[in-house]
């Protein structure tokens, strides 16, 4: 048998959810390795043997504070590729503006995961996951980085194993509890944006809110209890703010269809209640 090895640190605590554990392994390297770096994987995915190397790489090179890559989606039962693996040649990467990456409505969900990049550790020195979040804290909270950074390096090279299980925490049925976590990450990126002055990126994050007010109004007809509330409360939030996103910089395709759903909210649960 091999030899201990001491760069590997386990820490052990009380369970208090992903938040709150992955809080504690920043704490530690801050404290203990504060010119070190900071990745995360959760505990049904793995890594592709090169991955943090790739991303390391990266960072060191282009001298920024964040590298980004992609995932290969495979099962949770066999982890077998569920897709055709990219093709051989040269992965390309690039350089781009936090302000490029936070403007895309349609990078919105995964720029907003943790996982699946690197960061310097001192990246994390004000900033810590909402524990009151048992599902969307990296959404709360890694556009903060990505602002900070200023620029990220991306590649579209895959660079960690992301397993499809119905055991996954985010891809259980959602619940009113759920929805009201999508619309706290979407409250948080509205006061920090409201904060730094931001007048585009905070009209950006409005888009991303109504898109959340409009999944939870699809989500609530699954509802086992205050659908008809909940519903609601989502028109009634939804109509409040649409405005404000139809002025952001989007297209007027998108624009239409928000101005047509203020008129009837409920075609989108008619148009997307076969898909909940």
């Amino acid at each position: 048998m091999g030899g201990v090895d001491r760069r590997i640190v386990i820490l052990s605590k009380e369970n208090g959810g992903v938040a709150s554990a992955r809080n504690v392994g920043i704490e530690y390297a801050l404290k203990n390795n504060p010119d070190g770096y900071l990745t995360f994987l959760d505990d049904d995915d793995f890594m592709i043997e090169d991955g943090i190397e790739t991303l390391y790489r990266m960072v060191q090179q282009d001298g920024v504070e964040i590298a980004w890559g992609q995932c290969r989606l495979v099962s949770g039962d066999t982890g077998e590729p569920l897709e055709k693996e990219q093709s051989v040649g040269k992965p390309h990467e690039e350089i781009v503006t936090s302000y490029d990456i936070l403007m895309d409505e349609s990078q919105r969900i995964t720029y907003s995961l943790v996982w699946g990049k690197i960061y310097k550790t001192s990246a994390w020195k004000e900033i810590r996951l909402p524990e009151n979040c048992r599902a969307y804290d990296d959404g709360a909270t890694t556009f903060k980085l990505l602002y900070s950074a200023g620029h990220i390096a991306v590649t579209d090279k895959e660079i960690l194993n992301y397993c499809l299980s119905p055991q996954g925490i985010t891809r259980n049925q959602v619940d009113e509890s759920r929805c009201r976590e999508a619309l706290f990450t979407g409250t948080e990126k509205l006061k920090f944006y409201q904060e730094k002055k931001e007048k585009e990126l905070y009209r950006m994050a409005v888009v991303g809110y109504l898109n959340d007010i409009l999944d939870n109004m699809v989500y609530s007809i699954r509802f086992e209890k205050n659908q008809k509330e909940f519903y609601q409360e989502m028109k009634k939030l939804y109509r409040k703010n649409v405005f404000k996103g139809v002025r952001a910089k989007i297209s007027t395709k998108d624009k239409i269809r928000y101005l047509i759903y203020f008129v009837c909210p409920k075609i989108t649960v008619l148009k997307n209640k076969k898909n909940v």
